[in-house]
Parts: C-alpha cells; sequence; structure tokens
C-alpha cells in the first residue's frame, strides 16, 4: 500500500517529459518504509532511483534553509541540478526485464483457477501444489502462502476435507474451515 502511494504521488506531479515535482516524504511510518531494502522491490527502477538520490541529497540537508535551497534549484531547473539528476536517473534505471519465474508463477496461478472454474478441483489444486514444491527459491513467503491459501480455498469449496491446515504458513492467512 506504501509503495502504492508513493508511485501514484511521484506520478502526480510528473506526468508528461517536461513536467518536474519535488515530493517530499514526511513521517516516521514513511520513513521507516522507505530505510528498509526489502520494501523497494515493489517500486519501479525509476522510483527506486528517485529515492536513492532523495536519500543522498537528504544526507547534505541540515536545515529547513538547506531544504529549501535544495527544491529551489529543482523548481528553477538549476544546470547542476538537471545534469545530475538526468545522469543520475540514467544511471540507476535499467530496462526492466521480464521475469520468467512471474510469468510462470502467474501462468500457474490463472491455469489453476481456470480448472477451478471448470469443476477440476483435484487438477487445480495439484497444480498449485507441483509449483509450490517444485518452484525455485524465487517463491517467497507471502507468495507461497498465497498459493497455499488459494488451494486451500478450492479444495474448501470442492467439499473436500483435505488438511486445510498445511496451508496456514507462518501466521500469513487466516483460513477459516
Amino acid at each position: 500500500m506504501i509503495a502504492q502511494r508513493i508511485e501514484q504521488g511521484i506520478g502526480r506531479g510528473s506526468r508528461g517529459a517536461g513536467d518536474h515535482c519535488v515530493v517530499l516524504l514526511i513521517g516516521n511510518d514513511i520513513s521507516a518504509w522507505v530505510a528498509k531494502e526489502a520494501n523497494f522491490r515493489f517500486l519501479t527502477s525509476a522510483t527506486k532511483a528517485q529515492l536513492d538520490m532523495g536519500i543522498e541529497m537528504s544526507k547534505e540537508v541540515e536545515n529547513l534553509q538547506d531544504l529549501s535551497k535544495t527544491i529551489e534549484k529543482s523548481f528553477d531547473r538549476a544546470k547542476d541540478w538537471t545534469e545530475y539528476h538526468a545522469e543520475t536517473l540514467a544511471e540507476f534505471v535499467d530496462d526492466e526485464e521480464t521475469n520468467n519465474f512471474y510469468i510462470t508463477q502467474a501462468a500457474v496461478e490463472r491455469k489453476s483457477i481456470n480448472l477451478w472454474h471448470d469443476g477440476y478441483h483435484e487438477l487445480a489444486i495439484a497444480k498449485l501444489e507441483q509449483f509450490i514444491i517444485t518452484g525455485n527459491h524465487s517463491l517467497d513467503i507471502q507468495m507461497r502462502g498465497w498459493l497455499e491459501q488459494l488451494a486451500a480455498r478450492i479444495a474448501d469449496k470442492w467439499g473436500t476435507k483435505k488438511d486445510h491446515k498445511t496451508y496456514n504458513v507462518k501466521h500469513l492467512l487466516i483460513i477459516e474451515i
């Protein structure tokens, strides 16, 4: 949710190539969130680059006057600022590669939902279980929990009393049976 708000906030300020803005992230919650490197995986590469620049620049800001001057450089399109921004952004932003693992994961999820919809509950569950068990190490605990919850939901709707508790991963999910 926080990643989405950051992305949307930055996006609202600069909708076109000629637009520019300054976004201030204020508050303990958002500062703590940005400070965790693990959270950066939820952001686009452009936003990651922008935040990295902001973190570096904030180290130079000691008071409100420094902050005001920094913001003013951006608004005035100062040459040193625009060059720094363009160079740094180009350095950090790579074309985001297509991640085949996520495509495979989405395909497995979609196939399982289609099987479930068509009444093939057991095949839908088997498809998910196979991916969970044989999936590689890229499957993080949240996604594993989501897939296990989906399998449990299919089993529950099917009416089988398959061991639903095996799908409850470290209290990430609560499945009422």
